[in-house]
C-alpha cells in the first residue's frame, strides 16, 4: 500500500496523478487538517496487519496511532563518503523509492528477504541495525 495526503491509503499500483500535498500544508477539508481527515482511514487500513515496512517520511508516520506504528519496521539509507556515513533527505528519498521498486519486483514479504537485498547501490548493514530499524549503506 502507499500512503497520501490527496488519495489516503491506496493499492501500490493504483494509477495516480502526480501531487505536491503533505501533511504540514494548512489546507483544511471539511474543517479538519488532512491529517484528522485522513487518520481514521490510515488506521483501518493497517489495523490488521501484524508485520509493516514502513518507508513514511516522519509527518506521515505520526498519522497512525502508536499501536500500529509498534509493528512498522523502518529503514534509512545512508552514503559513505570520505569513510564516514551520512544521512541527508536528498538521498533518503532517492532510496525510498529505488528500495520500494525492489520490494516490489522481488515481491519481498519478510524481513530476511530485505537484509538480502542489494538495490541503487545500497547493502544491507546489520552493525547499524536494530530489530525495527534496518540500514542500507551506498
Amino acid at each position: 500500500m502507499i500512503t497520501s495526503a490527496l488519495y489516503g491509503v491506496i493499492p501500490a499500483f493504483a494509477p495516480i496523478a502526480p501531487h505536491r500535498l503533505d501533511f504540514l500544508m494548512k489546507l483544511k477539508v471539511a474543517g479538519k487538517s488532512l491529517k484528522s481527515h485522513w487518520q481514521v482511514a490510515y488506521e483501518e487500513s493497517m489495523k490488521d496487519q501484524e508485520l509493516i515496512f514502513s518507508l513514511l517520511s516522519s509527518e506521515f508516520e505520526t498519522v497512525f496511532p502508536k499501536e500500529i506504528r509498534e509493528k512498522m519496521v523502518t529503514f534509512k539509507f545512508m552514503e559513505e563518503r570520505d569513510g564516514k556515513l551520512k544521512i541527508h533527505s536528498t538521498i533518503s528519498k532517492k532510496a525510498r523509492g529505488a528500495f520500494l521498486t525492489a520490494l516490489m519486483e522481488n515481491q519481498v514479504t519478510s524481513v530476511e528477504e530485505i537484509k538480502k537485498l542489494s538495490f541503487a547501490g545500497f547493502h544491507y548493514r546489520e552493525d547499524l541495525s536494530s530489530d525495527k530499524e534496518l540500514a542500507f549503506v551506498k
